[in-house]
């Protein structure tokens, strides 16, 4: 036929049959998509007889109408004659053509012919002017060019406007082009918006830009520019694009340190809200630390289990209320506790230390009543029937008396002597060392206690031992049951071994006086050892002011002069009714300063008390003996010794003949050194002589004023 062209695609070889009037026309193969010219009429192909070409006039056209397609972003619009569909990609066989039909009146035919050419040749003329595949005039060798570099991946440029096309149909042809990318729809988008085209076809638009951006993952768009295309959408009424936006910048810079600021200001356009996961619960576990923020374990897991399901700490709208709830929580607790260690930091050190002892087995297995009196703890045992109230009651004489000494120790031997607090020898700082607190257990019943001594693995003879003081912590553990009949004896014992426990809480060496947890060594000096603290507990009480009980320490007893005074008369004896001897006076003095302060155990004691006896007048070696035999008893060596012991420690502290004690600082060096380790046990006597600066001389005028002090 004349006036048809038959050819292929240079590059896949399609068949296409056109319309002569198209030679030298180019448009896009519907197979490859490469860029193909219509040929002239005598350089076109010769087709298979056994292909089937694109018939493109003659198949898109129908009675002179207009074919209308479908495009695949859902436009209706007019088929261009070039831009037909291959059928198959390998060639069918063509019909047969009809048999011939018997011929009719010749000039009929002849218009019936001529008619159909001219229709279908302006046919396919018009629909190929309102497709705008082909140009309004003849190709320039520079519009053939770039035809023919193009391909599947290029993105297509801004194509000029066809014979009585519309902007608008311009742009929506445009968008059907198979080869966008997410940077040429993006631009696409905003040459829609200058052209004010409507809502709808720019939310066509814009989903077919953001799909190509969400696919690419931002392609060649950066950040920013993503952001204000999420903006723009947002205030166009197309929110329901943006956040895809905003999730690719999200995706970006996720993990960077630092993020850029791009990337909070996408999470913020999404709609999350920041939270410093790390700083809660930092905050949490310090206000825990203190002990007086029991609930932050709840909140600190809450924050946990909040932060792992957050992006990087940013939650989307559901969880941030609960997370600002949460923050809200851990900052008023957080500053409850800051203004509670700043009005009464001891309640700090108090909840910490009630939290270690509840984590103790007899914590569990007992009843317990915890008393604080500052900077006393008090852990006692409840009886099985024992109320809180019953349990105060109890040991409120005891607790008093612990506390006063307490303050009399420190006022009067502690800080006189530049001593430190070395327990508990956990605790590095000085200064919370000092500021711990001292913790008292009280046990009522022995079943209790004893198994207590076994988790600590601490062997003691619980009927002989009132209780102990624990190394590294410090914490005294013991009996306490306290009897009407007998009261005054048991706080007094009580109070004894209280003064030894915190005595040894400021010990330069604390741990190793320590070490036989039964009988510590807390001095050197067997003298000092066995009745400094005897001395200074032997105190008296006032009377009741309301509920309060008021101790003395270390008072200028007179009985103990006295009594030694008495000793001191011509030698009396006699007989009881049960033929007993009875040593009423020993004329003189039964013990000496050096003989006291020498001793290593009560036995020296009573051999100098004897050897003194035996030069004095009136005494016979039988009576030497009979009193030698005497003092074997430990009765009546304590019978004996006490006055003279506790005397001399009453005469060193106390006396002042010029109105202020004589001797009480170089006591109190001689008690520093034996603490120290300077004072040996067989050797107190010469470790005293130095703390006194005494040499023979000096020895005798001590033991002459010890002499006058004892008067009746």
């Amino acid at each position: 036929m004349a006036d048809v062209i038959n050819f292929r695609c240079p590059q896949c070889a399609a068949p296409y049959r056109v319309a002569a009037s198209f030679a030298g026309r180019a448009f896009s193969c519907k197979n490859c998509q490469q860029a193909v010219v219509v040929p002239a009429s005598d350089q076109a192909p010769q087709l298979s007889p056994r292909s089937e070409p694109i018939i493109v006039a003659a198949v898109e056209m129908a009675g002179g109408d207009a074919v209308i397609r479908k495009t695949d972003s859902g436009r209706r619009v007019l088929v261009d004659p070039t831009r037909m569909i291959a059928r198959d990609a390998v060639a069918r066989p063509m019909a047969k053509p009809m048999a011939a039909q018997p011929a009719k009146d010749s000039s009929s035919k002849t218009l019936i012919i001529v008619g159909v050419i001219v229709l279908g040749v302006l046919g396919a003329l018009a629909a190929a002017a309102a497709a705008g595949v082909f140009s309004s005039g003849p190709q320039t060798p520079a519009h053939t060019a770039q035809a023919n570099t193009g391909s599947g991946s290029q993105a297509p440029t801004n194509t000029p406007l066809k014979k009585d096309e519309s902007i608008r149909d311009k742009l929506l042809r445009e968008l059907d082009l198979p080869t966008h990318n997410a940077k040429s729809l993006y631009e696409l988008y905003q040459r829609a918006v200058a052209a004010k085209l409507s809502k709808t076809d720019l939310s066509l638009i814009a989903r077919k830009a953001v799909g190509a951006a969400f696919d690419e993952q931002g392609g060649a768009l950066d950040s920013q520019t993503l952001l204000e295309f999420g903006a723009q959408l947002d205030k166009a009424g197309d929110g329901g694009e943006s956040p895809r936006l905003y999730g690719i910048v999200v995706a970006r810079h996720r993990g960077q340190n630092p993020t850029p600021p791009e990337y909070e200001r996408a999470q913020k356009a999404l709609g999350r809200e920041y939270f410093d996961f790390a700083a809660m619960i930092a905050r949490a576990a310090e206000a825990l630390e203190t002990g007086l923020a029991d609930d932050m374990p709840a909140r600190i897991k809450e924050c946990e289990q909040q932060r792992n399901v957050s992006d990087g700490g940013w939650v989307d709208r559901t969880a941030a209320p609960r997370c600002r709830e949460l923050r809200d929580e851990i900052n008023s607790k957080a500053d409850e506790v800051a203004n509670t260690l700043a009005s009464d930091p001891f309640q700090a050190v108090v909840a910490k230390a009630r939290k270690n002892f509840q984590a103790l087995r007899v914590a569990k297995q007992c009843k317990w009543h915890v008393e604080v009196r500052q900077p006393f703890i008090f852990y006692c045992e409840l009886g099985s029937t024992e109320t809180k109230r019953e349990a105060v009651e109890r040991l409120d004489t005891l607790m008093q008396g612990v506390a006063q000494l307490h303050d009399w120790l420190v006022a009067n031997v502690i800080e006189p002597a530049g001593l430190k607090r070395t327990l508990p020898s956990n605790i590095a700082a000085q200064d919370e060392r000092n500021a711990a607190p001292f913790e008292i257990m009280l046990f009522r019943e022995r079943g209790s206690w004893r198994p207590f001594l076994s988790e600590i693995k601490t062997p003691v003879d619980t009927n002989t031992t009132h209780g102990i003081t624990e190394p590294v912590s410090g914490r005294f553990n013991g009996l306490y049951v306290r009897e009407t009949a007998g009261e005054n004896n048991i706080i007094g014992a009580y109070l004894n071994r209280m003064f030894e426990h915190l005595l040894v809480q400021y010990h330069p060496r604390a741990d190793a006086a320590l070490k036989d947890r039964a009988d510590p060594a807390i001095l050197q000096g067997w003298f000092m050892e066995a009745w400094f603290s005897d001395c200074v507990v032997t105190a008296t009480r006032s009377g009741l002011n309301g509920d309060n009980v008021t101790y003395e320490f270390m008072y200028a007893d007179r009985k103990w002069p006295a009594i030694m005074g008495h000793w001191r008369k011509p030698v009396d004896v006699t007989k009881n009714p049960d033929g007993q001897t009875a040593f009423n006076a020993f004329g003189g003095a039964a013990l000496g300063v050096r003989d006291m302060i020498g001793a290593t155990k009560a036995q020296d004691l009573c051999d100098a008390a004897t050897s003194h006896f035996a030069t004095y007048p009136g005494w016979t070696p039988e009576m030497v003996q009979g009193i030698k035999g005497s003092l074997q008893n430990p009765q009546l060596q304590y019978t004996l010794f006490q006055p003279y012991t506790r005397g001399l420690i009453h005469f060193l502290w106390n006396h002042a003949p010029e109105g202020r004690p004589k001797y009480r600082s170089r006591l109190l060096q001689f008690l520093v050194a034996d603490m120290k380790g300077e004072v040996s046990t067989d050797k107190a006597a010469e470790g005293f002589a130095k703390a006194f600066a005494l040499d023979e001389a000096g020895w005798k005028r001590l033991e002459e004023e010890f002499l006058a002090f004892q008067t009746s």
